[in-house]
């Protein structure tokens, strides 16, 4: 438990603890529940292969073994757990990136409620009640129509800026400017 195995070959028949039941402790550790254990055993009966997956083994080799195939089918394990290990992190971090998505979803459904809400708002009074407005209460009606559509469009065109920055499609022009002038 105090090193970090990438792999562990067990024998069947060991003294004390047999390695079927050593293989159950490290399964139900979580700490080595991950670490692939390959069977290096004489024991190849059928009920101990059944045993031994159960347990959890990945593999069973047979003594006496030829190295190359002991070499070959540890390469192998190790492979696999690495590629399990990057696909948990991997899918870790797609859940955090759909968390984001759904964050990021839920203020832009959020701010753009305001600029529809102030359109259907004003539009329903002006057709109901176009004739009991004056020219200046008109004109001032359709400032602030132009005023939120304007802040949706610019709320919109920002969002497709930003999506296009976060896909690689934003062409960037880089410029000199003067930052004393600026400020």
């Amino acid at each position: 438990k105090k090193i970090d195995f990438d792999l562990i070959l067990l024998d069947i028949m060991m003294p004390e603890m047999d390695g079927f039941e050593v293989c159950r402790c490290l399964k139900e550790d979580s700490k080595t529940k991950d670490i692939p254990v390959i069977f290096l055993t004489a024991k190849t009966t059928e009920d101990s292969l059944k045993k031994g997956f159960e347990a959890g083994a990945v593999d069973f080799i047979q003594k006496p073994f030829k190295a190359d195939e002991l070499l070959a089918r540890v390469n192998t394990h190790i492979q696999l757990k690495t590629v399990r290990e990057i696909l948990s992190a991997t899918n870790i971090e797609l859940q955090q990136a759909n968390a984001s998505k759904d964050k990021l979803l839920s203020i832009i459904a959020h701010d753009l409620r305001n600029p529809f809400s102030v359109l259907i708002t004003f539009s329903k009074l002006l057709l109901d009640s176009y004739d009991d407005f004056n020219r200046d209460d008109l004109m001032n009606y359709l400032n602030t129509f132009y005023q939120t559509s304007k802040q949706g469009y610019n709320l919109l065109d920002n969002l497709l800026k930003w999506s296009k920055s976060q896909t690689g499609k934003m062409d960037i022009n880089p410029e000199n400017i003067n930052l004393k002038d600026l400020v």
